[in-house]
């Protein structure tokens, strides 16, 4: 499965960063999937589990909600 960068940043440290397959997150609407080659999304991101597959495995994260990019296979979720 094709890769991507992704970091989930908080205002005093780096939580995440590396290449993933997926990832899976709360939205105020629901839940979101974000693969490879998706087209250039901003989201809120809820209070909630963020899911990051990577091809050494899966972590699961607990978020304060935030706001993730993603464009050119960079994703990024700044978290409060």
């Amino acid at each position: 499965m094709k890769e991507f960068n992704f970091k989930i940043l908080s205002p005093d440290r780096v939580i995440f960063e590396g290449k993933c397959t997926s990832l899976v997150f709360d939205a105020p609407d629901g839940k979101y999937g974000i693969l490879a080659d998706h087209s250039p999304v901003i989201s809120a991101v809820s209070e909630g589990e963020l899911t990051v597959t990577s091809p050494s495995g899966t972590q699961t994260f607990t978020l304060p909600g935030g706001i993730l990019r993603f464009e050119n296979n960079e994703g990024t979720v700044v978290v409060s």
